[in-house]
């Protein structure tokens, strides 16, 4: 864009950093966090274009709806292939043949200067193409600025969405909201700390211990989750859990200062609670599938059995939201009314106060307070406010069905966890 308010020139040391944010491999970097988060699962090669100079649209055009924008990212897509012509292989950038660009960013010189407007960071799809294996089309993005580029974790953040995550914070008033069920140190709520194991049980990164409840009690010692992968799932009853990550449980991880954790641990402790030596997370996960509420579906749970046998919906959604007001711009027109008092993923504070969920004026950052440590028990009864948004004591899971463990913490170390779970 030409020079103007909230837009600056491109610089040398303006493409080093870009350079250096996407693939650096000894420091903190989209590439070094997702190899080290994934344990090894996932693998990023960035090919960094030139920059595209000879737009003809103008930032209004750009700034006033998304398909000026669209419009912008295909018109730069079409000028890297002409530029390039030949010497790339476009193959190579579409590993699954669906004829689109798989990971494609957009970086501008535009600072972003509003939430959720056009030009601020986000990850989207434009539906404008039509797929060429021997050409792929731009289609599903990301897009972020050279003023967001001071620390590589938004790229890292925008990046959890292509995998799929959610954001965990509300959208609510504008983004202006106070409360944060996940207590804001996660990457997909403040950009913080490695991922949960919850979001890494939903891309397959993880093999969690689960509870199945044959015996009336078992004894489980865990690892760091950021350097082991270590957690544990329970559902509240096992028969009738689908075996994914998307269906109701609770999930248990040792949260230390280890792995991508180290990053942030002493920065969190400066500006938020203090973190000590971590402890226990415990989550609330409600990730079921719904319908849309649409002409073709009702916006009801769909039935896993009728999946199993080969059975087919139409237009399906995680049914809850980390949002107070599920409806609101962002999610809107997506979540059904039935899960609309439903948490997607919440931290169970040990306090038994779901001060995450107040929005009082401030906004309220997780310390070790809030994990779970050596002596500490867990019962349903006593946290099952934490379940719902509007804090209403439940006598069973969201889905109906009674959780019947106590949850005990034996050992909590920096090193290992010793929990015991019983009937």
């Amino acid at each position: 864009f030409p020079t103007q308010e909230n837009v600056r020139a491109w610089t040398n040391n303006d493409i080093d950093t870009l350079e250096r944010t996407l693939i650096a491999e000894d420091e903190m970097s989209l590439k070094y966090y997702y190899e080290n988060a994934s344990f090894g699962k996932v693998s990023f090669e960035s090919f960094i274009t030139d920059i595209y100079y000879v737009e003809d649209l103008t930032l209004y055009e750009v700034k006033r709806d998304y398909d000026g924008l669209f419009k912008l990212i295909s018109n730069a897509v079409d000028w890297v292939k002409e530029y390039y012509e030949s010497d790339i292989n476009w193959g190579e950038f579409d590993l699954n043949t669906d004829g689109y660009i798989d990971n494609l960013y957009v970086i501008t010189n535009y600072g972003g200067a509003s939430w959720q407007d056009s030009l601020w960071p986000h990850r989207s799809t434009l539906l404008k193409h039509n797929p060429d294996i021997n050409s792929p089309m731009p289609n599903s993005y990301i897009l972020s600025a050279i003023t967001h580029f001071r620390d590589p974790v938004v790229i890292i953040h925008e990046q959890g969405h292509s995998f799929g995550l959610n954001d965990y914070y509300d959208y609510s008033n504008g983004g202006s909201s106070y409360i944060n069920y996940v207590g804001c140190g996660d990457m997909q709520s403040h950009n913080m700390f490695d991922w949960n194991a919850y979001s890494k049980l939903s891309v397959g990164w993880l093999n969690p211990y689960v509870v199945t409840g044959n015996h009336s009690e078992v004894t489980i010692t865990i690892k760091p989750s950021a350097t082991s992968g270590d957690c544990i799932l329970i559902p509240a009853d096992f028969r009738d859990w689908n075996k994914s990550a998307f269906d109701e449980y609770f999930v248990l991880e040792l949260f230390t200062k280890s792995g991508l954790n180290v990053h942030h641990w002493n920065n969190y402790n400066q500006y938020y609670n203090r973190l000590g030596t971590g402890g226990v997370k415990l989550y609330h996960v409600d990730c079921r599938i719904y319908q849309l509420e649409s002409p073709y579906g009702n916006g009801q749970e769909i039935d896993y059995e009728r999946l199993a046998n080969n059975g087919y919906y139409e237009q399906l959604t995680i049914g809850a939201n980390n949002s107070s007001d599920y409806k609101t711009p962002g999610y809107g027109n997506y979540n059904p009314a039935a899960a609309s008092d439903f948490k997607q993923l919440t931290l169970i504070q040990k306090g038994g106060i779901d001060t995450f969920g107040a929005n009082d004026g401030r906004l309220d950052a997780f310390s070790q307070n809030d994990l779970f440590l050596t002596g500490d028990k867990f019962t349903f009864s006593k946290y099952s406010h934490f379940l719902s948004k509007s804090g209403v004591k439940r006598t069973a899971m969201n889905s109906g069905i009674e959780f019947p463990y106590t949850i005990e913490f034996l050992s909590v170390s920096e090193t290992s966890a010793t929990i015991r779970i019983s009937k």
